[in-house]
């Protein structure tokens, strides 16, 4: 399967045209590869074409007023010769301002040619029909599609794909060009986290192809989940610092290696990175992909590696993303949905989820390929949903009755583990620790806490280790199938227990838990993306800059007197509560994280292990908005609070103002939040 329908090769003063030409065939379901989109400025256009020749299917040679374009040099001539060699389209096409007398190359004169000039037959039409196949004119009877959308044909695992790269309904993420200017630069690694689905292993595959990069030749790729991965992984290491592997090394689900190979990795990238002073012919250099703790259980072994890495979470597509994706659906197969947002919605940001349910409302439209005119499915989104947890029962219903009857032969001992399956069905992510299903787990939290050391023995022995991934040492659950996290958004939980025989006390605590935490996290109709809304003010801070959380709380207080403004600090924990339970619920509940980072703050292990993770992790998946605040001096472009901008000026600390400068910022600080909030 091709990437691209067509290479635009022309002159570069008919930018203009060739751009407006680019235009109308998407708009008729075509993609055409055009080097102002797809060659990244400064580096050799020659190799990055070569390396597309094979994701193009045909060739259009344009000629305007300015005469012949590039293709007169020598490389982009042979280029054009391999798609003569082999068989694929390479169409001349004369531009509405092109000279009357034209000296095609001798390998071109032989082809026919397109005319813009010319008023009849339509020029577009006969472009579409050189690319695709396809005649669309109607000059001699040929009717074209009613809806004017994709001509080509395309099969519709092609165009709504749940498994590798979809061909026709990519969506670029915004970290797109950061991430490839990283993988572009010596001695530099990258580290790419974000849950399974959403899109990491899409995104390098797609910039590893748009750079002409080989297996092989240009990078190895290791999957830590394969039996040797491990080996692997220390092999390829050993053979970088031998100076023996020089290219890319992709490590994909970094997060199941061991701690020792995590450990070893993280002293010895700095090592790889700083070679490069003293190696001009290239290092190797590690793409890292895993789960959002990847980077904190990386740069725990290695805090001074985060300036010779790029660190990246896949940010949650927008419903912009979405539609845009279901629109290219649309087009490809001339199809229209009755309800585009009722999928948008449906797919709760998820773009495997949205490729998901299309695919499954045109397969049950009868829906298999690009149709021969506009057809419109008409559909429920109810009843697409109960159709799929229907399907999905059969795939998820026995290994979760496994996980909880491998906790032993009592239903005594069932309970801490329904209760797990409970608490995961009520938190709508894809990554919580054990401290958030403990929160909500009500009596039974502390035989969870209890049954920590067995879970993930319990999830292999159950086949659960598919799609669930326990990391014992930060105890943070990932939910690694984003259709499993789809089912459980909708489990019928009375269900299970009937199935287990739980009767009486226990069944009724057991309910309780599930309807206590949906409502705790789901708005009324328990609808995925729906959330119970964040409306108060988190701040984090160290007890030693305790007098600058009393500071801002003056400059707020005209705010929270009123209600317009809820702050929430640990001081309000009571005596005998369980102190991290609140601080879950609490942030829960903020809308906007207000960090007052110091030496203290980055230096308190308190912070960083039970308040900084959950707090970026909302950040990146429920919209939790972050304000951090310089207070002191500090490293704090050693921690991931970096990507995150400043509130005030970094370079000048709050204890580095006084009197009225100092008063100003305080101020503007105070404004910024409040601005933040939905109150603003």
């Amino acid at each position: 399967m091709t990437d691209f329908d067509v290479f635009l090769c022309h002159n570069s003063e008919d930018k203009a045209a060739i751009s407006e030409i680019a235009e109308k065939l998407e708009m008729r379901g075509i993609r055409p590869w055009l080097d102002v989109r797809e060659l990244r400025p400064g580096l050799p256009w020659q190799r990055s074409l070569e390396g597309q020749i094979t994701n193009i299917a045909s060739a259009a040679v344009f000629i305007g007023s300015s005469g012949v374009g590039p293709w007169q040099k020598l490389e982009l001539e042979a280029f054009l010769l391999q798609f003569v060699k082999q068989q694929r389209p390479v169409i001349p096409v004369l531009l509405h301002d092109a000279p009357s007398q034209v000296e095609f190359p001798v390998f071109l004169r032989g082809m026919t040619w397109v005319d813009f000039r010319e008023s009849e037959p339509d020029a577009l039409e006969r472009l579409i029909w050189g690319i695709t196949g396809a005649r669309t004119d109607t000059s001699e009877g040929y009717k074209p599609s009613v809806s004017g959308y994709g001509l080509r044909p395309a099969l519709l695992h092609e165009v709504f794909r749940t498994t590798g790269l979809p061909d026709f309904t990519y969506i670029e993420p915004s970290i797109y060009r950061d991430v490839e200017s990283d993988i572009l630069q010596p001695g530099k690694h990258v580290l790419i986290t974000g849950p399974s689905g959403c899109g990491k292993t899409c995104l390098l595959t797609k910039i590893l192809n748009s750079l002409a990069m080989e297996e092989n030749h240009d990078y190895t790729f290791i999957s830590s989940l394969d039996d040797d991965g491990e080996e692997q992984v220390e092999q390829a290491l050993s053979r970088a610092l031998e100076g023996g592997l020089n290219h890319l090394i992709i490590v994909d689900d970094f997060h199941v290696l061991s701690q020792e190979t995590k450990r070893r990795l993280g002293s010895k990238l700095k090592q790889l990175s700083d070679r490069i002073f003293r190696n001009l012919n290239g290092v190797g250099k590690f793409v890292l992909l895993g789960v959002a703790t990847s980077a904190q259980s990386l740069l725990q072994n290695a805090t001074d590696l985060s300036r010779r890495m790029g660190i990246y979470n896949m940010p949650l597509p927008r419903p912009s993303d979405l539609s845009s994706l279901i629109e290219r659906g649309e087009r490809k197969l001339t199809i229209e949905f009755s309800n585009r947002e009722s999928i948008v919605d449906e797919a709760s940001r998820s773009f495997f989820l949205c490729q998901y349910l299309c695919r499954n409302i045109c397969r049950d439209s009868h829906v298999t390929e690009t149709q021969d005119s506009l057809v419109t499915l008409n559909y429920r989104i109810e009843e697409v949903r109960g159709q799929l947890i229907l399907q999905l029962s059969e795939q998820f219903h026995r290994p979760l009755v496994s996980f909880v009857q491998s906790a032993g032969p009592s239903r005594d001992h069932w309970l801490p583990y329904l209760a797990m399956v409970a608490s995961m069905s009520a938190i709508p992510r894809s990554q919580f620790s054990l401290a958030d299903i403990a929160s909500i787990a009500g009596d039974v939290a502390i035989a969870i806490r209890s049954a920590k050391d067995e879970i993930a023995a319990a999830m292999e022995s159950a086949n659960l280790d598919k799609f669930l991934y326990y990391d014992t040492t930060t105890e943070l659950i990932s939910i690694e199938d984003p259709i499993l996290r789809y089912y459980l958004n909708f489990l019928d939980f009375g269900g299970l227990i009937e199935l287990l025989g739980i009767r009486d006390e226990a069944a009724i605590s057991l309910y309780t838990i599930f309807e206590e935490a949906s409502k705790y996290y789901f708005s009324d109709d328990k609808k995925p993306g729906s959330l119970q809304k964040r409306t108060e003010v988190f701040i984090s801070y160290s007890h030693k800059d305790r007098e600058w959380l009393e500071r801002l709380r003056v400059y707020l207080k005209p705010v929270t007197r009123n209600r317009l403004l809820t702050l929430w600090v640990d001081t309000q924990i009571k005596a005998g509560q369980k102190w991290r339970e609140e601080i879950v619920k609490a942030i829960a509940h903020a809308e906007v994280a207000v960090l007052l980072v110091s030496a203290d703050f980055l230096a308190s292990d308190f912070i960083a292990e039970n308040e900084l993770p959950p707090l970026l992790e909302a950040a990146e998946e429920e919209g939790l908005k972050i304000i951090w605040v310089p207070v002191t001096y500090s490293l704090y472009e050693e921690t991931p609070i970096a990507k995150y901008q400043a509130a005030l000026d970094a370079s000048k600390p709050l204890e580095s103002l006084s009197g009225t400068e100092l008063s100003r910022a305080m101020l503007k600080l105070a404004k910024t939040i409040l601005n933040s909030s939905r109150v603003a």
